[in-house]
Formats: C-alpha cells, sequence, structure tokens
C-alpha cells in the first residue's frame, strides 16, 4: 500500500490507519477499553503492585486514543473503586488524613504498598508468637500439676495420721471407739464427726505448709544478703 502513495503524507496516513485502524475502529477500540476501565477492580490474592500495573497498561492505552484520564479521578478510582473492602479500614484511614484532590497517584500507591508489606510481615510473625504463647501456656500448666502433687501428697500424709489414729482406737480398743462414736470427736471436742474426719487436721496441715514456706524464705534471705 505504501508503495501506491505519491505524497509523505499518504505514506503517514496509511501507516497510521495500518497501525491504529480507522477513526470508527480508534472510537470503538476506546470505547471497549472505557467500559474495562470503568469496570477495573484488584483481583483476588493480587498484590498491590500487580494492580497497579495492570491499571497503568490500560490508562496508558486510553491516553493513546485520545481518552485522558486525569490523576485525581485515578486517585478517587482506586479509593473507591478499585481496592478490596478488607483494606477499607485504611482507605478510611487515607481519606481522613490526605487531601484527595492534591494526594499523588505515586503516593497513593507508595502508601498502600507499606501497608501491604507490614500485615505480610505481621502474618508471618503470627504463628511464632503463637508457638511461643503455646509453650508457655504448656509450662505455666506443667508447673502446676507439679504444685498440685506435692500439696495433694503433703496432705495425703496428714489424712494417714489421722486414720492411723482413728486404726489405733479401733482395733486396740473396742470401747474406747464406742464411746468416741457417742461422744464425738476427741482432737477438737465436736461431736458431729469422728477423729479422722476432724477439719483440724487440714487446718494443721495448712499451718505446718506455711511455716516451712516461711522457714525457707529465712534460709534464702540470708544469702542473699551476703551476695
Amino acid at each position: 500500500m505504501i508503495q501506491s502513495c505519491t505524497t509523505a503524507k499518504e505514506m503517514w496516513n496509511t501507516i497510521q490507519v495500518a497501525h491504529e485502524g480507522t477513526p470508527q475502529v480508534k472510537r470503538s477500540r476506546g470505547t471497549l477499553l472505557y467500559s474495562e476501565y470503568e469496570n477495573f477492580t484488584m483481583k483476588e490474592g493480587e498484590t498491590i503492585q500487580e494492580m497497579y500495573t495492570r491499571f497503568t497498561i490500560q490508562t496508558n492505552e486510553l491516553k493513546s486514543l485520545g481518552r485522558i484520564i486525569l490523576e485525581e479521578d485515578k486517585v478517587e478510582k482506586i479509593l473507591t473503586r478499585v481496592l478490596p473492602v478488607t483494606l477499607e479500614s485504611k482507605i478510611t484511614a487515607i481519606q481522613e488524613s490526605k487531601n484527595i484532590a492534591t494526594l499523588k497517584l505515586d503516593e497513593l500507591i507508595g502508601n498502600l504498598t507499606a501497608y501491604e508489606m507490614r500485615r505480610q510481615t505481621m502474618k508471618m510473625d503470627a504463628p511464632n508468637k503463637e508457638r511461643s504463647l503455646a509453650l508457655r501456656i504448656a509450662e505455666s500448666a506443667d508447673l502446676e500439676d507439679d504444685k498440685m502433687s506435692m500439696i495433694t501428697k503433703d496432705f495425703k500424709k496428714y489424712l494417714m495420721r489421722g486414720k492411723c489414729f482413728s486404726r489405733g482406737i479401733t482395733f486396740n480398743k473396742p470401747r474406747a471407739l464406742e464411746k468416741q462414736i457417742n461422744e464425738g470427736c476427741y482432737k477438737c471436742g465436736k461431736t458431729d464427726h469422728m477423729i479422722k474426719n476432724c477439719p483440724q487436721w487440714e487446718i494443721e496441715w495448712k499451718k505446718e505448709r506455711a511455716e516451712r514456706r516461711n522457714r525457707k524464705k529465712e534460709q534464702v534471705q540470708p544469702k542473699r544478703n551476703k551476695g
């Protein structure tokens, strides 16, 4: 076709039509691209930079067809119609802290990218924190189990003392047992229970534990003073 052209202008027009199409084709293509621009949204799993690359390619194609999008309109579209609802809190923060009319597109994308990177870092740190918390809980539970085992062991010793005393009365002195049943507990003097069930055993057990704990503290304190 170029060979049939007689002037440079005819050659240029021929090349332009071959690459860009006739004016009617250009209008149709521009309408289609603008429709895609209007429906443009961020895809699931897409990063801010990946979205921005697609957005830039689309706006550049529109520009080549004479459909120029103002930067203010680009900023407003990304904030209100492109970003997913998962970024709603960040969108609101930007709208409240920035002047959208003067906000540059590069500044907006940089702000969103930095926010996205912080979220990714927090997600990566979360499993480590959860494992650390679970470990601390497990260690605390083990410690409590050990303490309960010691307390139960000490308490059983005191109960055995009471039972041994009671068995001595039962098997060696039947008359004393009959008297005990009629008169109640010889340890505290009450008649509503027997000596093996006397609450004084538990009181004495707790008192002795407290005294033993105090003695340990008194033994540790001088060592700290010396240090």
